[in-house]
């Protein structure tokens, strides 16, 4: 269903934003001990959550523009292939999934800003 679609999507995004963060303090962590620094200040992330969000809509909104750009020129080179049936269904899946994408996320900003 579209409802356990976003909430996986959710959790995917989570697992990245905390893999990318940690990942970034690892790398911190061992530039302080070769630097031996004593100074031990917490920073912020380098990407705080909610530009994390932003990007990833902003992401999603450019895939659906380019997908519908560019969506009558693969066609009709799908045309020229013997299996032109089978590219065809793959556009409609793919053309499918990010249009869902797109209407989940910017439905999920509707309810973050309220």
């Amino acid at each position: 269903t579209n409802a356990t679609t976003t909430e996986r999507v959710g959790l995917i995004l989570e697992q990245y934003y905390q893999a990318l963060t940690t990942s970034r303090k690892h790398v911190q962590d061992d530039s302080e001990e070769a630097s031996n620094s004593k100074s031990k200040t917490p920073q912020s992330p380098l990407l705080p959550w909610d530009t994390f969000l932003m990007m990833y809509s902003e992401c999603i909104l450019n895939q659906f523009i380019i997908l519908v750009c560019y969506d009558s020129l693969c066609r009709s080179m799908a045309d020229a292939s013997p299996t032109s049936q089978v590219y065809h269904d793959h556009f409609d899946r793919v053309n499918t999934r990010c249009a869902r994408m797109l209407l989940t996320e910017f439905g999920m900003r509707r309810l973050r800003c309220k």
